[in-house]
């Protein structure tokens, strides 16, 4: 009896030394998070110059959202519920602070049940009416995804973040008037997305921004952006005699905002051959080995662009922008940004509109 125990004994342990254990969620975030929080950093230091001048300085500060609890990343100063934390050393390099509470408060800090499914929110001061004194963003741990059922890989946690986190940054280039949070919150936005008519008159500017985009001639790329340009001109007509609503404003704020956050998003992927042998990754169950990322070029990149899979088609204009503009004007990304007209105004200085 005493052998059959000792040897069942010797089958557990051999058998823990190659089943990863599972850390049960605390107060203090799990190595696990602190590892993938890490990558980010380290991704940020290696990639982003390239991408976007200044975003590898960019703090980041972010609520991130477990099941029990959520922590506070750089926030400062903090919300009072929160309590403060030793930060782990791996991280004391890159973060200042760090806080935890019972979940869930939302960007207002108003306790809630649960935390909506889907959260991938990025907010400015002002969109937290002024709760958070700097642009802050939520999202929930990896794990918490794949609770409910989103089976994303962590490089694609990484690189989802790294978008929204850009966003946190670009703030700075916004002016948030009540009355610009006024316009770039109409409902419209939900609604266009699923009208038919508008969708065929979207097809062809689109197609015309995606060659502009992958064009090897300058005088090229113009003529299909100016053609794509007119073709927008009689899109928001047509938005604003069917719904009553211009559409200017708001499209150009979420072309600019959005589609740069893509914009940037897809451009460190594509510099994967950069970060990939060293990433903190490597013993993650959740790393797919940067799979994804061979995909990540400017010929599919221009596919996609054309095809406008995205509902919130804005994402494809901004996209395809950019990708021009790096072509017709490659320091457009350290000039400053008309908060007005955005895109546009660099559309103007190269006489297109």
């Amino acid at each position: 009896m005493k052998i059959l125990m000792l040897v069942a004994v010797l089958m557990g342990l051999a058998s823990c030394s190659t089943t990863p254990v599972k850390e049960s969620e605390s107060e203090h975030l799990r190595s696990l998070d602190v590892n993938r929080i890490n990558e980010i950093f380290r991704i940020q230091s290696i990639a982003a110059k390239d991408v976007w001048p200044g975003f590898e300085k960019a703090k980041f500060r972010f609520i991130l959202v477990g099941q029990k609890y959520q922590w506070a990343v750089n926030v400062n100063p903090m919300p009072s519920y929160y309590r403060a934390l030793p930060i782990p050393e791996a991280l004391n390099k890159e973060i200042v602070s760090l806080g935890v509470t019972e979940k869930y408060r939302d960007e207002f800090g108003a306790k809630q049940t649960e935390a909506p499914e889907v959260l991938y929110n990025s907010y400015s001061k002002e969109m937290t009416g002024l709760h958070f004194k700097h642009s802050i963003y939520l999202v929930k741990t990896l794990e918490e995804y794949h609770r409910i059922g989103d089976k994303q890989a962590a490089e694609e946690w990484i690189h989802i973040s790294l978008h929204e986190l850009f966003h946190t940054f670009q703030d700075q280039y916004v002016n948030y008037t009540p009355e610009l949070l006024k316009a770039i919150t109409i409902p419209l936005k939900k609604n266009i997305t699923k009208d038919i008519e508008h969708t065929e008159l979207l097809k062809p500017e689109v197609e015309l921004l995606a060659k502009a985009a992958c064009s090897s001639s300058s005088i090229e790329a113009k003529r299909y952006l100016k053609s794509a340009l007119k073709l927008r001109q009689k899109r928001w007509a047509f938005i604003e005699k069917k719904y009553n609503v211009k559409p200017e404003r708001w499209e150009r704020f979420d072309s600019w905002a959005e589609g740069t956050a893509h914009y940037v998003e897809h451009q460190i992927m594509s510099k994967m051959s950069f970060y990939k042998n060293d990433t903190l990754l490597v013993r993650d169950q959740l790393f797919s080995k940067f799979n994804e990322y061979t995909q990540e070029n400017n010929v599919n990149w221009c596919s996609r662009i054309a095809s406008n899979k995205k509902r919130s088609y804005w994402y494809s204009l901004g996209f395809s922008y950019s990708l021009i503009l790096d072509k017709l004007m490659p320091d457009w990304k350290t000039k400053g940004f008309d908060n007005e007209l955005y895109f546009d105004a660099f559309f103007k200085k190269l006489n297109l509109l």
